[in-house]
């Protein structure tokens, strides 16, 4: 599959992140605004970004954010799959899309991603070992989406 968003960290303040969404991928058709969402990003990004902090023992919150991401991919048990999400994400807001309509031209004409649609988001989690890994500047294409069409579309 091929990537649908880029992700881009602007700011980590204590449990929160504020963060674009860019979406670098026709196939992407809308922007996720449900925090299902924001678990799958953090499940993410912490198994491809995380060092161990030397304020905090983070196995707790390695072991959990693993059995997420396997409860996840497995589909057997939803019901527990939402309640990790509301034990993690305490709030996920997205803005309004900007840059639309889209570009979608390939990377090899010159257009950054910078010029494809993105909205702003802030995610809060419970506990701030859930986003400690989440540092401003870090970016990522990912193929992540939402089980909720209930975001912005991408189209003016």
């Amino acid at each position: 599959m091929s990537d649908l968003y880029e992700i881009s960290i602007d700011d980590r303040t204590g449990a929160t992140v504020g963060c674009r969404v860019y979406a670098i991928n026709p196939d992407a058709g809308y922007f996720p605004s449900s925090a299902d969402f924001a678990m799958r990003m953090l499940v993410e990004s912490h198994g491809a970004f995380y060092a161990p902090s030397r304020f905090w023992s983070d196995d707790e919150t390695k072991e959990e954010l693993e059995e997420v991401g396997r409860l996840d991919r497995s589909g057997d048990d939803p019901v527990a799959f939402s309640e990790r999400l509301d034990r993690i994400i305490k709030s996920y807001e997205v803005g309004e899309p900007h840059n639309l309509p889209p570009c979608w031209e390939t990377p090899d004409s010159g257009t950054s991603t910078k010029d494809h649609p993105y909205v702003e988001f802030a995610l809060s989690a419970h506990d701030p070992r859930y986003v400690a890994h989440l540092s401003r500047g870090l970016q990522w294409r990912t193929t992540i989406y939402s089980d909720f069409h209930d975001g912005p579309l991408l189209r003016a």
